[in-house]
């Protein structure tokens, strides 16, 4: 970790005509690891001295903070981070070193570096490594959490969505059932629900986590692969959980879910996983460009929103899947009847357990995400 007296060296060299009295602020806020106070220093040496500002942050960054955190420091400046990285580790070599003949030189001139200071290079990509290694690790514990936190209250809407489907009992009567079996004695069905629903959340926000981390990591556009690696792993998790459901709550006697099931929960699960994590992202950049929402609160919307607006495409395939389950030789006239008068009850229950798993449950998990996720150590 770079040192005060370090940092103030590279101060002074750099900024020669700046007051004496801001370089020994800068040392005296390093020693207390202030934050904040270095923050506003910055921003009074940026307004009258940009480029000292932009050095005095390369001084302040040890070899071991990510290059993530580095390109933050040089947003929207135009500068080369990588070109800025094999600069400034020249620049604290030599400024280590005390060699000031040597340092204001390259201060002066930005030369080459040093081939000596090269090594920095394979430094900061095993360092990159092993932080796509923890964020990969935060992300699946913030998935897992999150999973089983969303997954409590949306078993209770998926258990009532399949017995209105398949005629046992009305949305109502089955959320009061599921109060009733929170008893010691009668909750072993429940808690099996539980396990597969809290389960597919869990493993598609793991699948989501992993995916934009992988994609960040090598700088690519993560929306795409998102979407086809959440709808991958989500279909094949519901598919394993509404067999669970089907059995648990269903009339049918089959044991596996017939294909043309298979086929619309397909379907079903596409338009969830477009909702939850293709549209929110554009959706959010519309209200903050249209209606000057702050990000924070314009994502939170719009992952609420989007997932549930899917649901009117979405919870007609899901009963029509789950009516292939339970009569799976009607004519297809007698099967439309059935869909028709279970679409609504059904649209309003998959809203309310979409809300829940991929709008509060998504929530939910990006704060974990940025809570858990490895941050710069302190100064």
């Amino acid at each position: 970790m770079i040192n005060a007296p370090i940092a103030s060296s590279l101060f002074f060299s750099h900024a020669q005509n700046a007051p004496t009295c801001a370089a020994k602020q800068l040392a005296a806020i390093i020693d207390k690891n202030d934050a904040t106070a270095l923050s506003s220093l910055l921003e009074q040496i940026n307004r009258s001295e940009p480029e000292i500002t932009n050095l005095t942050k390369l001084a302040l960054i040890s070899d071991s903070v990510s290059l993530e955190t580095k390109q933050a420091l040089f947003e929207g400046s135009e500068i080369d981070i990588h070109e800025e990285i094999l600069y400034g580790e020249s620049v604290l070599a030599y400024a280590e070193r005390r060699d000031d003949t040597a340092l204001l030189q390259v201060l002066t001139n930005k030369q080459t570096p040093n081939p000596a200071t090269t090594d920095c290079i394979d430094t900061t990509e095993n360092i990159e490594n092993s932080n796509l290694g923890n964020k990969l690790q935060f992300g699946t514990v913030a998935g897992i959490i999150a999973g089983a936190t969303a997954g409590s209250i949306a078993t209770f809407i998926d258990k009532a969505v399949v017995e209105n489907i398949s005629g046992k009992r009305t949305v109502l009567e089955s959320l009061k059932d599921s109060a009733q079996q929170l008893s010691p004695k009668q909750h072993r069905n429940l808690f099996s629900a539980y396990r597969a629903v809290a389960g597919v959340c869990a493993v598609t926000y793991v699948a989501a986590n992993a995916t934009e981390t992988v994609a960040g990591h090598y700088k690519q556009d993560a929306v795409i692969p998102k979407l086809i690696v959440t709808t991958i792993v989500n279909t094949a998790a519901s598919i394993k959980r509404d067999c669970i459901l089907a059995g648990l709550y269903g009339k049918g006697a089959v044991s596996t879910l017939p294909r043309a099931s298979i086929g619309l929960f397909i379907i079903r699960d596409g338009l969830t996983m477009a909702g939850a994590f293709a549209l929110p992202n554009k959706l959010s950049n519309h209200l903050q460009d249209k209606y000057n929402f702050s990000a924070q609160y314009a994502k939170g919307i719009a992952q609420i929103i989007c997932p549930v607006v899917m649901q009117v495409g979405a919870a007609l395939f899901h009963v029509a899947g789950f009516d292939y389950y339970n009569r799976p030789n009607i004519p297809l006239a007698n099967r439309w009847q059935t869909i028709k008068s279970t679409y609504i009850p059904t649209l309003a229950g998959r809203s309310a357990r979409i809300f829940c798993a991929y709008g509060i449950g998504a929530n939910i998990n990006a704060y974990l995400r940025e809570q858990f996720s490895p941050s710069p150590k302190k100064l």
